[in-house]
Parts: C-alpha cells; structure tokens; sequence
C-alpha cells in the first residue's frame, strides 16, 4: 500500500514513534478500561497490546498484539514483526516494512506499507480470521454522530492519513496441514 501524506517524514516517523501520538490511533477495540499498551519503541524493543471485545455482543474475545522493532531508521523506515493471539491461541503472525520518503519540493510524504502474514491457526473457514485482520487495519474517520476525528493522529488530514490503515496490501501465506482456503 502506498500514501502520499501533507506531512513530513519524521512528522509521519514520529506517529510511529511517541506513545502519546501512537494511542491515538493504534488501539485494541473494545471497552478501553480493560485495555493495555506499551511502546519502547528502538531497535530490540517492542509494542504490546491487549484487550476485550465482544464483537456481537454476546461472548468475549480476549485479544492480545505483540511486536518486536528489527529496525528503525528515523524519517525512513520501520521494520517490526508481530503476532496475534485470540483467547490464549495465536493466530498469524506478520512481517511489516514501513518506508517513508520525501515527496519533491517538501510537499510531504510518501508511505509505503508492506505486510506479509502468516496464518497459524484458523477459526472455522476462516472468515472471522479476516475480519481480525481488516479490523485491525480500519480505523474510524468519523466518531459516534458523524463528527470527524481529527485527532485521530496529529497530521494535517487525519481523515486521509487514517485511510493509510484502510487499505495494506495483504500476502496471505496458509500454513501446512490446513485445509482452509482465504481469498
């Protein structure tokens, strides 16, 4: 997936980077007063998350995000992998490229975003997989009432920087002895 953003690269580096700017737009959903987060963000450290959703209202789903920083350039790049894990079992990991280059003339940035994951255990056929997957990669331009969410991340646009999240480019990768098929 590739962006061009109003702002500049260590502006755009620096939403990756400060815990502060980080939870505004990195969250588990779910009720926030049952939700935790860490950032230590260098070279060797990590990000973790975890939460409780209950995506139909009825039963719990305790969800938990761990990553780890393989390398950091600032205003460059961003190389991190992660796994998730739902109700105790771990369900894909990721790699993750984050590449940010000036746009001519200081007119901003260019992102591109590369994750390649790997599914490690499925739910039924797989469709509630995907649906983790693009939850976890949609994030709400608007609050309750239609009100945009500007704070959603502090760069100029933050309806169009939030669309970044919308659209990754996914590389699916089944793991042996499943038989479930993801399109």
């Amino acid at each position: 997936m590739e962006r061009d953003l109003a702002a500049s690269p260590d502006r755009v580096y620096a939403a990756y980077a400060d815990v502060t700017v980080r939870r505004r737009w990195f969250r588990m959903p779910g009720d926030r007063s049952r939700a935790s987060h860490e950032l230590d963000f260098r070279v060797g450290g990590h990000e973790a998350a975890s939460g409780v959703f209950a995506p139909t209202g009825d039963a719990e789903e305790r969800l938990e995000y761990r990553s780890t920083f393989w390398d950091l350039a600032a205003g460059a790049r961003i190389v991190f992998g992660y796994s998730f894990t739902l109700d105790g079992v771990r369900r894909w990991s990721s790699l993750v490229t984050v590449e940010l280059s000036a746009l001519p003339a200081g007119g901003g940035t260019r992102l591109r975003h590369t994750e390649q994951y790997a599914f490690l255990a499925y739910t039924d056929d797989g469709a509630q997989d995907l649906a983790h997957l693009k939850g976890s990669t949609n994030l709400p331009t608007e609050r309750p009432g239609g009100r945009p969410r500007h704070d959603s991340v502090t760069l100029p646009h933050a309806r169009r920087a939030a669309k970044i999240v919308e659209t990754f480019f996914f590389v699916v990768i089944p793991c042996r002895g499943s038989s479930t098929r993801l399109t």
